[in-house]
């Protein structure tokens, strides 16, 4: 885990050669996932991204540059795509198998733990990386929005990465994870569609203190998620999530 905001020598982690060539996100990411596999002590067979909103600096540097001069960076267009990072951590920590990213807002930690389904046994156990940046244009876009996307983008929430290892291994000592969604809201609310997904994941979990549902905002899910798993706590969670752009809702159902 990495929260920038608390951790201001956090770059000192950071190879001096990346300092200088790679974009913020993807430092942070490396960063993320160094301490993950020096914790687990395993190497991961495959790997997967979750981001809300991928690299808003490169996307932001990009799409400036369009507007200013008619040229966008080639260095901040290969930042901006997405599954660029996934690309780049594979490369840099030797991961042979899949790497993908999952975009989907709030819900994209969900659909990377309900995408491990798609993977071979071959391919664990595999890393998840949650990962969002903040930046300062933030605050500028976030009136113009909509009252449903206002408060994702506002000011109460925390950039960070946190880096997970999945394993398929049967162990009882271990922190179980599933996840299922996202499933389209439609005209329902979401608070309803979230106790129902809840409800067929875990029956009888109702509006019991197990369901968080306060997750909803780009870093939400993952710091809770680290946040079980490191307080060595029995019991379960649901961590809801609810992203109002896409009008869908995931639930991540984590115990021990």
């Amino acid at each position: 885990m990495l929260r920038p905001a608390a951790e201001p020598s956090w770059t000192n982690e950071v190879p001096q050669a990346m300092r200088r060539r790679d974009p913020r996100i993807w430092r942070m990411a490396h960063v993320a996932v160094s301490r993950c596999l020096a914790s687990t002590g395993e190497r991961p067979g495959s790997i997967f991204a979750a981001t809300a909103f991928g690299a808003l600096e490169e996307t932001r540097a990009f799409l400036e540059g369009i507007f200013t001069s008619g040229f966008g960076s080639a260095k901040s267009f290969i930042a901006s795509v997405h599954n660029s990072m996934a690309g780049k951590l594979a490369v840099d920590f030797s991961i042979a198998g899949p790497n993908l990213t999952f975009c989907d807002g709030p819900n994209s930690l969900a659909s990377a733990i309900g995408g491990t389904d798609l993977l071979d046994e071959c391919d664990f156990p595999m890393l998840i990386v949650a990962i969002d940046e903040k930046i300062e244009l933030l605050r500028t876009l976030t009136p113009h929005l909509s009252p449903e996307c206002r408060p994702l983008l506002g000011d109460a929430w925390e950039e960070a990465a946190a880096a997970f290892m999945i394993s398929r291994k049967e162990d009882a000592a271990a922190v179980k994870v599933q996840a299922t969604g996202p499933r389209f809201i439609g005209d329902i609310p979401a608070e309803d569609t979230i106790k129902s997904l809840a409800a067929e994941m875990v029956p009888g979990i109702g509006n019991s203190p197990e369901l968080r549902t306060d997750a909803s905002t780009p870093s939400g899910a993952g710091l809770l998620l680290h946040e079980f798993i490191t307080s060595g706590a029995n019991g379960r969670r649901i961590i809801a999530t609810h992203s109002p752009a896409g009008r869908a809702c995931a639930v991540i159902d984590v115990w021990l």
